[in-house]
């Protein structure tokens, strides 16, 4: 019977991988950013002239990589829209430290935010081991502050949002006994959640969670002026109110929080298979422009949840996402499968209301490939392929894997993460395990999002009012942002209208008309 089930999940997986991979987005170009040893790119964003912004790690100090520290250093990658470097930065001590989400802030700065076990260097008043690690950069990279932030045990930070009041939200978790900034603490590694002034003051502080493991992948404030958080959690007690299966089990696990921290929801989402521990893993949650939330990640079993997995429990991953409602419901969810170990790590809303999402897909560490795929607004598959080529053979195999994916100006995806290929997709890698960041073009079944000749937007970019002029009569207006979150609606009848955007954050947003047509613009 084993056997039977086995041959018949390859059979499908091959089915699938040969029928899906026949749709795929073009690559308009990539890079492989680096030097000698390990580099890898942990976070992408759009910068607001076009470029793009990197973070992660580096363990090199040739190549690309210059002014290390000794270790592993956090690394900060500012290219153009074509991938070139303007500049790059180290951050560290001579210990290791790593960064892992990065977001411009209205100065045209950075906000940065990892973890160090360094006491030297950039890096001043560590508690102990290591800290969640915030770092305010200038437009040009140069460090204009830090903060470490933590007590004596252990402390990451994953993510990073800017607030309405133009402080920071930044989720980690914390393994520190109720001392230093932690308190509260419910058990072995709770989600700490850090509000911070635009300084980087703590405002306040929470812990969440129970007496398991518990950790964050994601924060964004929402609509309402509270924060939603994405992770992943192995508790069954303390906040966790509806953990699928026993402590070792993992859920994925999204909590709404009001702006001064109060949980004001939680939603554990997977299944317990019984044959093992894997369960779900990730978390990655953004706001949709419905007000609801999509949740992504992996899924090791069916049931509960957990709709169309493929594969035998517990042996195969497929990625996974969840919509749900403004309250928590589960709306849909969608399990994404080419081969044995699909897994998503990151996902963006499009302008058409659609997702991007992005992560791996690995029969094997010699078989190691990044994910890039579309799914719908109502969660249908869109398309979705693997991008990478063979490893190099002198190593021990890191394969290939997309960690973060960003809408860009023209309506498309770049997505950042890691390879140590030596062909196939791959071109210009340095050595051992490369930063890798791929630029999509257009797909055929995606909707296209490019600047029209029948709508003019001007002054773009703007400061206050956009005077918007269509070939048509407008009948209806909306603007999003990079999120896919409306932030204006108006019905019109008229070839002409005059929205003012003062209120709007910095950043690149669309303007939709009737519809129909899509034009972008720049806020300043």
């Amino acid at each position: 019977m084993y056997k039977y089930r086995a041959m018949k999940t390859i059979l499908t997986l091959l089915f699938l991988t040969c029928s899906i991979l026949q749709a795929q987005a073009q690559i308009q170009w990539q890079r492989c950013y680096g030097g000698a040893i390990e580099d890898q790119g942990n976070a992408i964003r759009t910068t607001y002239d076009g470029g793009y912004i990197i973070t992660g790690y580096t363990g090199s100090n040739d190549g690309d990589v210059s002014g290390g520290h000794g270790g592993a250093d956090g690394w900060v990658v500012k290219i153009t829209a074509t991938g070139a470097i303007e500049w790059q930065k180290c951050f560290g001590g001579s210990d290791a430290d790593f960064l892992n989400d990065i977001r411009q802030t209205p100065d045209s700065g950075y906000i940065v935010v990892g973890a160090t076990y360094s006491t030297d260097g950039d890096v001043v008043g560590n508690h102990g081991y290591n800290d969640m690690w915030v770092l305010k950069l200038s437009p040009i990279g140069a460090l204009q502050w830090q903060k470490c932030l933590g007590g004596n045990g252990g402390e990451n930070a994953y993510a990073v949002g800017l607030t309405n009041d133009g402080g920071y939200i930044v989720a980690g978790n914390t393994g520190s006994d109720n001392n230093g900034d932690v308190a509260a603490n419910h058990g072995s590694g709770d989600e700490w959640i850090v509000k911070l002034t635009d300084t980087g003051s703590i405002a306040w502080a929470k812990c969440y969670g129970g007496r398991a493991n518990d950790y964050p992948a994601s924060v964004q404030q929402t609509f309402d002026g509270g924060y939603i958080v994405g992770g992943t959690s192995k508790s069954v007690d303390g906040d966790v109110t509806a953990h699928r299966g026993p402590n070792d089990n993992r859920n994925l696990w999204v909590i709404k929080i009001t702006d001064t921290g109060r949980l004001e929801w939680e939603r554990s989402l997977g299944h317990y298979s019984g044959f093992g521990s894997q369960g779900q893993l990730g978390g990655a949650t953004i706001q949709t422009s419905d007000s609801g939330y999509v949740v992504a990640g992996a899924t090791y079993s069916g049931g509960d949840d957990v709709t169309g997995y493929v594969g035998l429990a517990d042996q195969n991953g497929n990625g996974w996402v969840v919509k749900l409602n403004k309250s928590g419901a589960k709306q849909w969810d969608r399990c994404v499968v080419l081969s044995a170990g699909t897994g998503i790590d990151a996902i963006t809303q499009t302008a058409d209301g659609g997702y991007f999402f992005a992560g791996r897909d690995n029969n094997s560490p010699f078989d190691a490939f990044a994910l890039f795929g579309k799914l719908t607004r109502t969660g249908a598959l869109d398309w979705v392929s693997r991008y990478g080529g063979a490893s190099d053979s002198r190593y021990p195999p890191y394969g290939t894997r997309f960690n973060a994916v960003a809408i860009t100006t023209d309506g498309n995806a770049i997505a950042a993460g890691y390879t140590d290929a030596i062909d196939g997709d791959v071109s210009g890698y340095h050595d051992h395990v490369d930063c890798w960041v791929v630029k999509f073009g257009e797909h055929s079944s995606v909707a296209d999002v490019a600047q029209t000749n029948t709508i003019t937007v001007s002054p773009n970019p703007a400061r206050q009012i956009v005077n918007i002029k269509a070939a048509a009569i407008i009948t209806r207006l909306s603007i999003t942002n990079t999120l896919g979150q409306q932030v204006f609606t108006g019905n019109y009848n008229g070839s002409n209208a005059q929205i003012d955007v003062t209120a709007l954050p910095i950043g690149m947003y669309f303007v939709k008309i009737n519809d129909t047509e899509t034009v972008r613009f720049l806020k300043e």
